[in-house]
């Protein structure tokens, strides 16, 4: 199964301390499951974002995305295809996708509760709190896509944690996630270095897991926050763009 846009929950922040830019690696794992005649295999990546002046960019083989809150814009780049889209913020799936996609995306909205632990774990050269979330999608009365995810948050980075609150704003905006949720994650202070998730689909759940293996202060490529030369702007993205 493709990796969906929940690891852009926590590969982004904002402003350093510094005059260098914050190069964050993370990695993740998802365990293999049998699901509809169907086993599919374990999957490993590795990702790497990098934190500058009120902006972020995550980089993977397949897409990247910026948050520019100097220029108040979004950028989601395709790999793939070398094609790319642009929106303005503050987010709206209209400014992204087609008014079609828009509405779709408008009734299936993630909701869900977060509730804080007093459980304290190192991970790393990091000490980290413990917070539950409990996520879904509310669909015929019922639950679609549910999740229980254990975040573990740390305030020990370099970076300005409050600005930091107003790009991962846009990267759940980006997820699909209603206010409700968005409410809820805004309360949490600190930056994400972890997450352990178990998804249930069916009766059954999978597990997958993503961390930060490394955090450093460095300067950046001098085109890692733009869109790369000779990719194509498409007006609006697509369910396959958004996989």
């Amino acid at each position: 199964m493709k990796t969906d846009l929940s690891i852009l929950m926590f590969l982004f922040a904002v402003t350093t301390c510094g005059h260098a830019d914050v190069h964050v690696k993370l990695e993740s794992h998802t365990d293999s499951y049998y699901y509809g005649g169907i086993t599919y295999p374990e999957e490993n990546e590795v990702w790497e974002a990098w934190v500058g002046d009120n902006k972020s960019a995550y980089i993977s083989e397949r897409r990247s995305v910026i948050v520019d809150l100097n220029t108040n814009m979004l950028s989601f780049i395709n790999h793939l295809d070398s094609t790319y889209a642009e929106a303005a913020l503050p987010f709206q799936w209209p400014n992204l996708v087609s008014e079609e996609m828009a509405g779709r995306l408008e009734m299936y909205r993630t909701t869900g509760t977060v509730t804080e632990s007093r459980e304290i774990k190192t991970i790393g050269k990091w000490a980290c709190q413990r917070y539950d979330v409990n996520s879904w999608i509310p669909y015929a009365g019922g639950r679609y896509d549910e999740r229980e995810i254990v975040l573990w948050i740390t305030p020990d980075v370099p970076i300005d944690i409050n600005v930091y609150k107003q790009i991962r704003t846009v990267l759940r905006q980006l997820r699909n996630y209603d206010e409700v949720l968005v409410s809820e994650l805004g309360k949490i202070e600190g930056y994400q270095i972890a997450s352990e998730t178990t998804t249930y689909v069916k009766g059954f759940g999978y597990q997958s897991t993503e961390w930060v293996t490394d955090m450093s202060e460095r300067q950046p490529p001098a085109d890692v926050y733009s869109v790369p030369e000779g990719y194509t702007k498409k007006e609006a993205l697509t369910w396959e763009d958004l996989e």
